[in-house]
């Protein structure tokens, strides 16, 4: 079998997966359970590459993403300054072209951070966060998304 390099764009139907670098290994264990149940992501550390304009690049994926997974932890918590912020808040600005009730931000949290204490966008405190210890997909979280992804396709 050949071996493909993961596409550099954004697939059509994926999640965008916004996280602080100190969150990578539960993010690739978060990553490759959604792989697994069949949920396309695009995930940074694979799909940039030298000479990339980053910032062009994250903004235009995030405005072509089904869903926007942003992971928040102790990490997010002690981190003021950051790109995933950034990222969060193009999220946000996404949103304000959404319908009431649309769905696009999925908040997940990989720790035991509440949603009152989280520092992160009003706009995802308003949300339930998903618990997924530790970046582990619960088979709860996994069916949500593919529900989500197959009502978007009728």
């Amino acid at each position: 079998m050949r071996f493909l390099p993961p596409a550099r764009e954004m697939p059509e139907n994926a999640v965008f997966i916004s996280y602080a670098r100190e969150d990578l290994l539960a993010v690739q264990k978060l990553k490759a359970g959604l792989d697994a149940a069949g949920i396309t992501t695009w995930f940074d550390m694979e799909r940039l590459e030298s000479g990339d304009d980053y910032d062009r690049k994250i903004r235009g994926n995030i405005a072509r993403g089904s869903f926007f997974l942003p992971v928040i932890s102790s990490n997010t918590q002690r981190r003021h300054e950051a790109y995933f912020r950034r990222e969060w808040s193009y999220a946000v600005d996404r949103t304000r072209s959404m319908a009431d009730g649309a769905v696009f931000l999925l908040p997940i949290c990989i720790e035991n951070t509440t949603e009152a204490e989280a520092s992160a966008p009003e706009k995802f405190k308003a949300m339930h966060f998903a618990r997924l210890l530790g970046g582990e997909p619960t088979p709860e979280f996994t069916r949500r998304l593919q529900e989500l992804f197959a009502g978007r396709n009728r």
